[in-house]
């Protein structure tokens, strides 16, 4: 009786021992894959070159406004670069990004933005860029301490029309 009795507790053992292991097997290359993504690296060329592209035509159109000078090509494609590789490494997965950024459109301009001026202070735009970026941002701290100074204004301004905008 004894012996029965220790045969059913080694029989039990033994089944759920051969469970585990199994389930290791099953459960552990799941684990171990991590998470899985539409394109096999995480991020697909195409998307990658084109978001390259489109960043360094908005960069060129934003310097021409601004400086009324084109950027340097490999400053702005490098700068470009180093923001899109800062996406990829912030989300594995291009299908996160995506979701995140149609979920809230501003969120994406404020990610680009930090991500942009962390290029800036790397180096990606030289030496010049991120001296200026240093100052502005020195300038920010520097008023953010002085007491603010609220002007009145006299004259209301409107909203300009699109024809208003259109002949400018």
């Amino acid at each position: 009786m004894n012996y029965m009795i220790n045969e059913k507790i080694y029989n039990r053992l033994k089944i759920s021992s051969l469970v585990f292991v199994l389930s290791l097997f099953y459960f552990v290359p799941i684990v171990a894959e991590g998470k899985e993504c539409f394109f096999k690296r995480g991020w697909g060329s195409g998307p990658v070159a084109m978001m390259v592209q489109e960043c360094f035509k908005n960069l060129n159109a934003s310097s021409i406004q601004e400086f009324g000078a084109p950027v340097i090509p490999a400053l702005g494609i490098n700068q470009c670069s180093c923001v899109v590789d800062e996406m990829r490494i912030a989300y594995e997965c291009q299908e996160d990004y995506m979701t995140f950024t149609n979920e809230a459109p501003k969120n994406s301009y404020n990610f680009i933005s930090e991500l942009s001026k962390k290029c800036i202070m790397n180096g990606a735009m030289g030496p010049k860029v991120r001296e200026e970026l240093l100052r502005q941002l020195d300038n920010e701290t520097t008023s953010n301490t002085k007491e603010p100074v609220i002007e009145e204004s006299k004259t209301t301004k409107s909203t300009p029309s699109w024809s208003d905008l259109i002949n400018k």
